[in-house]
Parts: C-alpha cells; sequence; structure tokens
C-alpha cells in the first residue's frame, strides 16, 4: 500500500473529508500531510500513528484488507484505543468552548446594546 492508501484510511478513521482536518487531528501542518503523498512517506505515516497509538487500527487493517476502513472491520472505527477517543473529545469539547464563548461575548454585547444603550464595547 502506498501512503496516499493509508492517508485515505486515516481521514477515514477520524471522519474527516480534507487534508486541513487531518492535519488538525494529528497535530501537524497541512504541507506535511501533502509531502506525504507527494514523496510516498509511508515510515513518516507509520511513525505519526505510533505516536497518536493507532498504529496497529491503521497498518494491520492495512495490511490484511483492500480499501478504506469501515466500521465494519474486525479492527475499525469501533475499536479505537481510550487515548484517541480522549483527543477526539478533548478537540470536540474545544469547539464547544470556543463556541460558549462567542456565545457570552456576543450576548454580554446585546445586553449592553439594548440595556445600556452603549454603541460599542
Amino acid at each position: 500500500m502506498t501512503a496516499d492508501d493509508y492517508i485515505e484510511q486515516l481521514m477515514d478513521y477520524f471522519k474527516v473529508y480534507t487534508i486541513s482536518e487531518l492535519a488538525d487531528y494529528l497535530k501537524i501542518g497541512q504541507p506535511s500531510i501533502s509531502k506525504w503523498k507527494a514523496n510516498n512517506m509511508v515510515n513518516a505515516i507509520k511513525k505519526k500513528c505510533k505516536e497518536l497509538g493507532i498504529y496497529n487500527d491503521i497498518f494491520e487493517l492495512g495490511d490484511s484488507s483492500v480499501g478504506k476502513v469501515t466500521g465494519q472491520n474486525n479492527i475499525g472505527i469501533q475499536n479505537k484505543p481510550k487515548q484517541i477517543n480522549k483527543f477526539l473529545f478533548e478537540k470536540e469539547y474545544e469547539k464547544i468552548e470556543a463556541l460558549a464563548e462567542l456565545v457570552e461575548k456576543m450576548s454580554l454585547k446585546t445586553y449592553r446594546k439594548n440595556y445600556l444603550n452603549l454603541k460599542d464595547i
């Protein structure tokens, strides 16, 4: 299998659609993933998967089956290590926290504007 195949499996694993989204989950820049693809850098992908604790999910599956990771494979998405589940939870929590902060700021601005007659904050 090529680096492109493994990148596809990673995208399926994390349920993302773009290289930029995958880069966020892998905590690397998008150009790194493009470089992996262009230079068929399978070893770099293996190293990153080991760091994230998902090596067996990506590489054992890739070596034993053809095609993409699906929820019905023996190793697939349902059996993610606790470390990755925690990572995914933390990512989602960060997004929710940022949205809550934005809503709070917007609410405060609306309150000040409507009830205190302030034009700018």
